[in-house]
Formats: structure tokens, sequence, C-alpha cells
């Protein structure tokens, strides 16, 4: 049954979106002294645990807590003696918190325009699904209050913590889970939003902005990872949904209008079930007669292995199994995510797909015999071992009949390669947070905060650089966007004999131009980088050479200045260039052409050793000696 996906009008719909933003910062780890680097290499130490959940502060005990810890999962951590310690195995209290990580925290607080509390209590917060050894997660609370200006209005920032980034999964298989430890404890800020964003393009266009101010400071970590987005969404008459670790920000806006249409069709269906659904009543069927003799080898094979067929009946729910929540996504693969997290089980058959499977027409009636079923009835079965079927219908009927009776339900959801959403677990809350036992409170003075330089914003950073390095402003927007911003700044403060602008040109056009050429260019070395500025700044090379010189460079892994020797490529004087001019008049008899042809010629045969008003300068020389 598709759902029509026209143009949303996210004003009517009422969607509110608030952002979860979580940066690395770089530094070593937040509460011990290794560094923060991830490693590729075979880890030295493997250790094994379990986890369960403990009672909050309040006594009482979370409720994702207790789902994972349901899942009965072990846990296998990897690390490596030289990079990992006892404070990561949790073998050995944390020691006092990075200092350099609290700075750089409470520059960023600064930043946006946050109050910062003069004691920052360390908490506990409960985590079991593996990813952080001791069950919890280290936080505190940095700043308060504060916000960020958008195209479209201010966006309010209530908090902005400081924590440990959690354990780096590996694999897993079965009920084993592997993580590895080089990531666990690296210091992170986690930036929440108020939900001020009512469009899809809004939430991408704050998350650039925060992403951006976060990169001014010059102290995060970048590259695939080390920024993550949790996003928060509801509708008008919807619950709270938090959308889990978006990397890539050109994906926000369509995460945003998924989610916000599994909402609008949720809520279609609640509103057509809330009271039917309060008539339904759980009764399990055991329908295995009906498959004797079956042709259907999914089902013929289970039945041999003692497998049971175990059914329940949905009234009047006949067409709304295959219901799309989202695109190519329906109600059916809404129940089957929730079954995957929670059973063995990986799937059920449901009426709206049959006959299929090898399942004849004859069977699917035996089946609605055998349940009473009536015109416009629904059913779906799980054929699996008689208690995991059981416990997997229970879970299904669970949710479904939450979802119908509902609509929407607070959880934790991930995204899915055609970014549509799927659940995951629920949403954690207030009883999962404890003051964290072996650590004191951090004291931040006034006078600490003071000495804290807030850096330039992304558009004083713009206007400084068309103002001193006299770029233009689409360049220098470039730039600040750019992952290469420090180099930029690093090496227009080292060659300033060198104009920014063909500083720039090398670090942004020249990959340009080389991609055109067939050569892959990932990224040119800073080594090489420098030792060719260095000769330019010295006169012995022109920047017209560089396309030339490092695409030598790139294909067969030499230096700059052995492939310049190679090619010829140093600079000629101005009395050479003089005499090679005449040369190439001569021998190419070009005194009888126009000018400007001449000098295309010309500058073909002196291109990369000589700049062009040099080469124009004595060919004119050259023209009016007879």
């Amino acid at each position: 049954m598709k759902t029509r996906n026209t143009e949303l009008d996210w004003k009517k719909l009422g969607l509110k979106v608030g952002l979860e933003i979580h940066q690395q910062l770089d530094t070593h780890k937040l509460f011990c002294e290794c560094p923060s680097i991830l490693r590729e290499d075979k880890p030295d130490k493997i250790i094994t645990r379990r986890l369960r959940a403990v009672a909050g502060e309040m006594g009482e005990i979370d409720i994702a807590a207790r789902e994972e810890e349901l899942k009965k999962k072990i846990f296998v951590y990897e690390a490596y003696s030289d990079t990992t310690c006892l404070v990561e195995l949790d073998e050995e209290p944390p020691h006092p918190v990075n200092e350099e990580a609290l700075k750089i925290a409470i520059q960023i607080a600064k930043l946006l325009n946050m109050k910062i509390l003069d004691e920052l209590v360390v908490m506990r917060k409960v985590v079991i699904d593996g990813s952080n050894v001791s069950g919890f997660q280290r936080t505190m609370l940095i700043g308060i209050d504060g916000w960020v200006d958008c195209s479209f209005g201010r966006v309010k920032i209530p908090l902005l913590a400081l924590e440990e980034e959690a354990a780096r999964k590996i694999r897993e298989s079965g009920d084993k889970v592997v993580f590895r430890l080089d990531r666990l404890g690296i210091p992170l800020v986690e930036i929440r939003t108020e939900p001020d964003m009512h469009t899809p393009n809004e939430v991408k266009e704050c998350a650039e902005r925060i992403g951006l101010l976060l990169r001014m400071t010059g102290k995060v970590k970048r590259g695939i990872g080390t920024i993550r987005q949790d996003v928060n969404i509801s509708i008008k008459g919807g619950a709270r949904i938090e959308i889990k670790g978006v990397q890539d920000l050109r994906h926000l806006p369509k995460i945003v209008e998924n989610e916000a249409l599994r909402q609008k069709n949720l809520l279609e269906l609640h509103k057509k079930f809330k009271n039917l659904v309060k008539k339904f009543k759980y009764k399990v069927f055991d329908v295995s007669e009906a498959f004797e003799g079956t042709k259907s080898k999914l089902i013929a094979n289970s039945l041999e292995k003692g497998a049971r067929v175990l059914c329940i009946k949905l009234p009047k729910f006949k067409g709304y199994f295959k219901f799309e929540l989202q695109p190519n996504r329906t109600f059916s693969k809404e129940l089957l995510d929730f079954l995957k997290v929670f059973s063995k089980v990986r799937g059920f058959i449901h009426s709206d797909e049959l006959p299929g499977y090898g399942i004849t027409e004859s069977e699917v009636k035996k089946i609605r015999e055998l349940i009473n079923a009536k015109e416009g009835d629904g059913f779906l079965f799980v054929v699996a071992e008689e208690s995991e079927a059981e416990n997997a219908l229970r879970l299904l009927w669970n949710r479904l009949t939450e979802l119908l009776s509902k609509g929407v339900v607070e959880e934790v959801r991930g995204v899915n390669e055609d970014l549509t959403t799927r659940f995951t677990r629920r949403l954690p809350g207030a009883s999962r947070m404890y003051p964290e036992t072996d650590l004191l409170p951090v004291k931040v003075s006034r006078e600490l905060v003071r000495k804290i330089k807030v850096p330039e914003k992304p558009e004083e950073k713009v206007k400084k650089f068309v103002r001193k390095f006299k770029l233009s402003e689409e360049l220098a927007n470039q730039i600040v966007r750019s992952e290469k911003l420090e180099l930029f700044e690093e090496l227009a403060q080292k060659y300033k004999k060198v104009k920014a602008s063909l500083i720039a040109k090398l670090l942004f056009n020249l990959p340009q131009v080389l991609k055109k050429r067939g050569v892959e260019v990932k990224r040119i070395g800073r080594e090489e980088i420098e030792e060719f500025l260095e000769l330019l700044s010295k006169g012995k090379v022109i920047f017209e050479s560089s396309e030339f010189i490092f695409e030598k460079v790139i294909k067969e892994g030499k230096r700059v200045e052995d492939v310049i020797n190679e090619l010829g490529l140093w600079k000629l004087s101005e009395k050479e260039v003089l005499r090679r001019v005449g040369e190439i008049v001569k021998s190419k008899g070009l005194r009888s052409l126009p000018f400007e042809k001449a000098l295309g010629i010309v500058m073909k045969e002196l291109r990369g050793r000589s700049d062009f008003n040099t080469i124009k300068k004595c060919l004119r020389k050259v023209l009016k000696e007879k």
C-alpha cells in the first residue's frame, strides 16, 4: 500500500528539530595520558566482559539500559599495551581531567555565547551496549544558555558537555561484539540545541554553522567519524525521535524528511486503528498442520528440524502490513527492525505477501480457517523453535499494538543506506545519570575563563583574508570552509615572499587541474608543497610550472627538486629568456606572424620556465631588432 510522498508542508506538519553535535578534540585522552590515535595493526591485548544495568542516583534502572542487558551480549575488547592503559580497561580510577581538553571546551562554549559554570561535576551516564568497558560514560556540563545565529534566525544552545568518546565497534557475530579501545576516552564536546529548526534545510544550515565555528578553534579533530550529529525530530501529535550518528551533512535534509514522513504516516495509522486496537486480543495459534506436505522449502526445512509455525490474528488489518511509512519501507519492515533487535528470530511472514515463498493459496486458506479469520483480517506467523517463536510473536504484538495505539513512540533510530531510519533502542531516561565517585568537582575560575580567547568567527576570517591577502571573497570563503584552512594560514605566514593567492591556488586549484588530466590526487603532501614554496620564494621556479612538477611527483613518487632537474623547469633569467626567444623566433620564422600568434608559440616553448610578462617583453625586444 503506497503512500503519496508529495511535497510536505513543514509548517502545517509542525516539524521541530534539534541537534546534538559530538566533536572530538585534538588532544590526548580525557582521563588518562594515552594518545588519541586510531590504529589498524593487530592488538596485543584481548579482554572479555559482560555488562549489566544498575540503578541510577534515584534508585531506578534506565529502560534503555535494561533492554540492552536483556540482549545478553558478550563483549570482547581489543587493546594495545603502548597506547592504552588500565583506565580504559576500567582497572584503575580515572586520572584528573585533561586540562587542555577542558580549556578547548571552554573556548568553544565562549564561541557559542554560553555561560561557563564555575564548578564542573563529572557524572556517569549508564551505557551498557558494550561501547564503554565500565558500563558508563563520563560526562561533565561546561556551559549553558548559548546560541548561534543562522540565516533563518537564532538557534538556542542550552548546554555544552565535555565527555569521553566510546570504544570503536569492530565487528559483531551472534551474541559476541568486538570493540577496540583506541577510541575510548578521546575527549569530545557534546553541543545540544533546542528544537528551533523547522525545515530539513534549516537543520543542515545549523549543523554546518556549528561545525564551522568548531573548526575555527583549530583544536578539533578532522576526518570521517570525528564529528557526528544526533538529530531529534518530532511533528505535531508525534513524539521525539533521536536519529543517531549522522556524519555526512549532505544527507541531513533527506533523513529529516524521511523520518518526518514516517511519523506522519504512523499518525494516520493511529487515527484509523486507535479505537479498534483496544479490541485486539493476543492469542497464539499453532498452524503447523496447514503445512503438512508443503512445497515451501523455507517452511519444510524448519519443520524437519522441530520448529513450529505459530500465528497471531489482527482484525481488519488486511493490506496494512504493506502500508508504506517511508520510501520503500513498509509497516512490516518497521516491525521486523524491532524484532531483529530483541530476538534470535530474524523474520516473519504476513498475510499481505501471501501466496508467496512457495506457500500456496490452499495453505493460506487453511491458516485462515485455523485462526477463524474473517474477510479483511490480517495475520502474521513465525517459523521457529516453539519458545523462540512465542517470544518473537509477543515482541511483534507489543510493537504493533504500541504503534497503533500511540502513533509515534519515543525511541532511538539508526540510518539505513537509503537514508530511511530503523529502530535501534528505547530512548534513555534521566535514570541513567549519577555522579562520578572517583573524581572531585573541578573549579573553574573567572580568571581562567577570561584568559581563554575566542577565535575569529568565519565571516571575520573571510574579511581578513580579502583585506590582508587580496583574495577574492569566493576564494576566501572556500579556504575558511576547507579542512586546509590551518595549512593555508601556516604556509602564508611562513612563506611571506610568495603571494597568498598563489598558495591558495596550489592548495585548492592545482588538485582540480591535475584531476582533469587523469592524475589521482587524494592529497598533495605537505612536504612536497613546502619544498616547492621554498624554491618559489627564492625565485628559482615559477608558479606556472607547478602542474607539470606535481603531476610527475604524484605519478612517480619523486622529490620536487629531482623532477625539476629532470624536466628542466628551473626559472630562466631574463637574459636567458631573451636569448631563447631569439632562437625560437629565428628557428620558427616568427617575424612574419602577427604578434599574438608568435607570442603563443613562444609561450608554449618556454612554458613553466618563465612568466608571461617576461616572455612578452623579450619577444617585443627581439622583434624590434633587425
